[in-house]
């Protein structure tokens, strides 16, 4: 899968649903589904660095006067794993890929509840 690299500020933002658009300053021709991962810079202890978060689907990118907002949708959370990040896009196999099925919408507090019991962040 299509893989994005963002500051763990953001990719939690996404993951957490409160953020649709995310700010680039190149574009891509590529559509589809995005697997959207924290990098390593150290946002602090509430932000999960260096892992996969959530998958959303990229489904269109504006120019604007400053770069390019692209446009998310479709956000499904997964089960956090360790990825090393890169520039631009990259490819993440799919296989690391699990799925988090809930019953009820899965919140912010789900998330960081889960992301706390997998220890990658601290919520003290």
């Amino acid at each position: 899968m299509k893989a994005l690299s963002l500051h763990p500020f953001y990719a939690v933002d996404i993951a957490c649903g409160d953020k649709t658009e995310e700010f680039r300053s190149w574009q891509t021709p590529y559509r589809g589904d995005l697997l959207i991962c924290s990098s390593q810079y150290n946002d602090g202890p509430l932000f999960p660095r260096g892992y996969a978060l959530c998958i959303v689907e990229l489904y269109g990118i504006d120019k604007g006067p400053k770069g390019y907002s692209w446009h998310l949708r479709n956000l499904r959370p997964i089960v956090p794993f360790k990825v090393k990040g890169k520039l631009h896009l990259f490819e993440v196999d799919d296989h690391l890929i699990d799925p988090i099925v809930c019953d009820v919408p899965c919140t912010e507090d789900i998330l960081y509840q889960l992301w706390e019991e997998m220890g990658i962040v601290t919520l003290d």
